[in-house]
């Protein structure tokens, strides 16, 4: 069996954004606790089901998976570091929103094998941010993303949205200016 690539959707977020068509949920302690014991099910299935399959890549994404308690972030690890084999230098992203970033979660994923995070940083400009009904601030993605480098993480994604209504040739060459000055590995745009 080739090897393959693992998408987790965790669906839940506090804040909905107007522009997300993915699945969402609104959060609670209640949904989290049933959605990582679902999520702990089902890998046990695919686990017996298919005993030799490696995983090439992991992303979690959302949703907002960073809004999980520590204590189902770790479990979310747990299950994937269990319940599959991973290949010797599996990339393992996890999506993360500004807002809801901790030192400790950040460096409980980095602990636990997540090696890559992908920003939803959006734009640098504030005026993007309140359209798009994002409530972080570009300052916001810049201490993210010096948290993370501080932790370990040396593969960084922007997430970024353009040709928003209001959007100049100015104010796009404003964010991608602010992303390229904190080098990150990568930049997505939509």
């Amino acid at each position: 069996m080739k090897p393959v690539a693992l998408y987790i959707h965790v669906p839940f977020c506090i804040k909905k954004c107007p522009y997300c068509i993915f699945y969402k949920e609104d959060y609670s302690l209640e949904s989290e606790q049933a959605f990582i014991n679902a999520l702990d099910k089902e890998a046990e299935f695919y686990q017996k089901k298919f005993p030799s399959m490696t995983i090439k890549t992991v992303f979690i994404g959302g949703g907002t998976p960073n809004i999980l308690s520590l204590d189902s972030l770790k479990k979310l690890c747990h299950i994937i570091n269990s319940r599959f084999q991973l290949q010797q230098n599996a990339e393992f992203t996890v999506e993360i929103n500004p807002d809801h970033v901790t030192k400790t979660k950040m460096s409980l994923l980095f602990k636990n094998g997540v090696n890559r995070i992908s920003i939803g940083s959006q734009s640098f400009n504030q005026s993007d941010l309140n359209f798009l009904g994002r409530t972080h601030s570009p300052d916001k993605t810049k201490k993210t993303v010096q948290l993370l480098k501080e932790i370990g993480f040396e593969n960084i994604n922007l997430d970024f949205i353009f040709g928003l209504p209001n959007s100049t040739i100015e104010s796009v060459q404003h964010s991608i200016n602010e992303a390229l000055s904190l080098s990150p590995t990568h930049l997505s745009t939509y």
